[in-house]
């Protein structure tokens, strides 16, 4: 909520009443400014809503948005996003014991790609809603919830958990 306090967004909002107001007099053209801002607030309050780390004009390391980017993990970040984008995601250096236990990718009208290693002990939970979600023996439902474990689980040893979620996108998930 730290933007819509700034500086920066009452003045941009200053900025565009004015310059709605000159060219309401100038050229007898109606914007519906205040109409547009609200709607952009509504936006912002939405994305923070799904994803709670996100940050307007922050660079972060662990979200992909309006571009086509691949990310390697250190460990550092359990929650990766891809939103109106398409990226690779590489957990396949991440060590159940080193590394926190669960990690969440989220995939919003996007397209993502999530490369995991064949020996290191996973459990994937998928939950797609409009979208479509695929790993080398299968694919989730358009609708649903799916569960896949990696060759190297045992469900008595500590294991990975991913969580990953998919709306209007697709996922594709290699090991």
């Amino acid at each position: 909520m730290g933007f819509i306090f700034s500086g920066l967004f009452w003045g941009s909002i200053l900025i565009l009443i004015g310059a709605s107001i000159i060219i309401k007099a100038v050229f007898k053209i109606d914007i519906p400014v205040v109409r547009i801002i609200f709607a952009l607030i509504i936006i912002y309050l939405g994305l923070r809503l799904l994803f709670p780390n996100f940050r307007l004009g922050e660079n972060q390391s662990n979200t992909i948005m309006f571009e086509k980017r691949r990310i390697n993990t250190s460990g550092k970040n359990n929650e990766y996003n891809m939103v109106f984008g398409s990226g690779t995601i590489d957990l396949s250096d991440l060590d159940p014991d080193k590394n926190p236990g669960q990690v969440e990718v989220n995939t919003v009208f996007a397209s993502s790609r999530i490369i995991l290693n064949p020996e290191i002990p996973f459990l994937i939970r998928t939950n797609t809603f409009f979208a479509d979600c695929t790993y080398p023996k299968g694919s989730a439902a358009v609708i649903g919830e799916s569960v896949v474990r990696s060759p190297a689980f045992n469900s008595e040893d500590k294991a990975l958990l991913i969580e990953v979620n998919v709306v209007f996108g697709s996922a594709k998930i290699i090991y």
